[in-house]
């Protein structure tokens, strides 16, 4: 099936920065709903083209943006691994949310559905707090639970960034981020091998630049201010109780805490009377579910979950 590509770009919320969105159209049916992607930490949207090629096969629309930090223009431009120096974990939930209501303004009567991964689902999970009535369903890929460490970490980005400045790149941050999450996967080779047990995208993952990236110590403090926001039950209660959700991770994730993290936050949105909520192990599976060896599994799931949501 013929897709359409379209690029463009929008104002962030940091009131300067253009940040590039994408828009992947069926070309040869009518779109009947539409999918926005919240990318993860060190990566970009671009990598989802074949989640985007699968869903506009079936009738939907995909569209998402590089976050603030990330993708070519922020190469280009010498900001990878930047969001902003105070007020980034405002910013980012806030750019997302400004691409929804462009998309909904040129698909104002489809179902809309949020997809968000890894640093993506933790901005998604702040959107969906704050705008949670704008979407028809939800989709958390590869999220996290309650963090101890997240006190910590933010504390020492302040400190770290106290000294050396904001846009200083902590080797001791990245550390204390990753550290253990290959101690499952003692054979593998790649530092990277928590990302996924397929090799042939891990060793894709560690040859690109756009992934590869240091993040700058404030970087560090948003993520960690996003994943502490939306670690409560406070925050599941401010998430509308009739939004349907679906949580989806590799088993041997070990950002979920190897499903423990993601049981947690399910257990947080029933607790919180949500009525449709529903969770998704895939077994042998690691961080990026849709690069391995599960993706069509992944795929389908989701595709079956929007797709009760999709009037006939």
């Amino acid at each position: 099936m013929n897709i359409i590509r379209e690029t463009d770009s929008f104002l962030s919320a940091d009131h300067k920065t253009r940040v590039a969105s994408y828009l992947y159209l069926p070309d040869e049916c009518e779109v009947s709903a539409v999918l926005q992607i919240s990318h993860g930490m060190c990566e970009y949207f671009e990598r989802y083209r074949p989640l985007a090629e699968f869903f506009c096969a079936h009738g939907v629309a995909v569209c998402g943006h590089d976050h603030l930090g990330h993708g070519k223009r922020a190469r280009a431009d010498g900001s990878l691994g930047w969001f902003h120096e105070t007020d980034g974990a405002r910013i980012l939930p806030e750019d997302v949310h400004r691409l929804t209501q462009i998309m909904k303004k040129r698909f104002p009567d489809k179902p809309y559905f949020l997809l968000g991964h890894s640093m993506g689902s933790f901005i998604a999970r702040s959107v969906l707090a704050r705008y949670g009535n704008d979407y028809d369903g939800a989709i958390l890929m590869g999220t996290s639970g309650k963090n101890p460490l997240v006190p910590f970490g933010i504390l020492a980005a302040n400190v770290i960034s106290a000294f050396h400045g904001p846009k200083y790149k902590s080797n001791f941050l990245k550390n204390q981020s990753f550290s253990g999450f290959n101690k499952r996967f003692p054979d593998d080779p790649s530092e990277n091998a928590w990302i996924s047990a397929d090799h042939t995208h891990t060793k894709k993952y560690d040859n690109d630049p756009l992934c590869t990236f240091t993040f700058t110590v404030t970087a560090y403090r948003d993520l960690y201010r996003l994943l502490k926001s939306c670690s409560t039950k406070a925050w599941a209660q401010s998430v509308p109780n009739n939004l349907p959700v679906l949580l989806v991770s590799g088993a041997d994730d070990p950002v979920g805490k190897y499903g423990k993290g993601v049981l947690q936050v399910y257990e947080w949105l029933k607790e919180a009377g949500l009525q449709t909520v529903s969770y998704k192990l895939y077994d042998g599976a690691r961080h990026e579910i849709l690069n391995d060896f599960c993706r069509d599994e992944v795929l389908n799931d989701i595709y079956a979950f929007i797709g009760r949501y999709i009037p006939v």
